[in-house]
């Protein structure tokens, strides 16, 4: 006859219990205690030098064993950490977390980092994700621009309506041109401005626009004798890059002979 220890005893008697089924020995090993035991955290990109603010990319990898809830937060170089954040793990594995950063340094190269520190279940830092930010001036664009008025010498409201033609020629280059409608006291403002506009000689002149206001039968008859100056010649540069005051007075004649329209 078989001899029985006291071991042996207990574990015929937990079989037949019901308390080592294969059901409950996984539900045992499914209560391992949480653990964390490893945490890397990379930057994309680790340089950057150019226009500024930027954004940089931050994983984080957290090695963890068990299951159960961790607390983490994201530490920075500069003294800010963010919220304490929860993650929730339901096995052993590696588990993936993000977040990101924008900067507006100053001129020059600095060096940044940011890292991720675990506060539940327990506590353990991850290496500091260093970049290097250098940030470039962004180069402002100068503007030229010429403007100017052209308008009635007197008795602008007997023109009102009337449209006229600016020009502008600049040095080795196609002409522009803008249309105006005279305003009631006969007169209206001109620009030109943009990218097409460079450092250089210009001239404007003006000319009439062959056309009649709609009810120019309730009006005299005028006509344009002279524009004056005949033309202005401008140059722009860096240090004269927007010129205004390049007026133009109109000077007209009344006629009230409406079998031909003069203008």
């Amino acid at each position: 006859m078989y001899k029985l220890t006291m071991a042996t005893l207990i574990v015929v008697f937990l079989m037949f219990s019901g308390m080592m089924t294969g059901e409950s020995m996984n539900a045992e090993l499914t209560k391992a205690k949480l653990e964390v035991t490893g945490v890397k955290v990379s930057v994309s990109p680790e340089q950057y030098t150019g226009h500024c603010p930027k954004k940089f990319t931050f994983t984080g990898l957290i090695m963890v064993r068990g299951n159960g809830l961790i607390q983490y937060y994201w530490e920075r170089s500069d003294g800010n950490q963010s919220p304490v954040k929860k993650l929730a793990v339901q096995q052993s594995g590696i588990r993936t977390v993000r977040t990101t950063w924008s900067l507006s340094g100053s001129m020059g190269s600095h060096t940044y980092w940011q890292r991720l520190k675990i506060i539940s279940p327990n506590t353990i830092k991850s290496n500091r994700a260093e970049f290097t930010l250098t940030c470039l001036p962004i180069a402002r664009l100068r503007t030229y621009r010429i403007s100017g008025i052209v308008a009635a010498a007197n008795d602008g409201h007997l023109i009102a309506g009337r449209k006229v033609r600016v020009i502008l020629h600049p040095s080795g280059m196609s002409s522009r041109s803008v249309t105006l409608t005279l305003d009631v006291s006969g007169r209206a403002d001109y620009a030109f401005g943009g990218p097409l506009m460079r450092p250089g000689n210009y001239s404007l002149r003006v000319e009439k626009v062959e056309s009649v206001p709609a009810d120019v039968e309730g009006r005299a008859n005028v006509c344009l004798r002279s524009v004056s100056p005949e033309f202005h010649r401008v140059t722009l540069s860096t240090t004269h890059s927007n010129v205004t005051g390049q007026n133009f007075t109109l000077g007209f004649a009344v006629a009230f002979d409406r079998r031909g329209i003069c203008w």
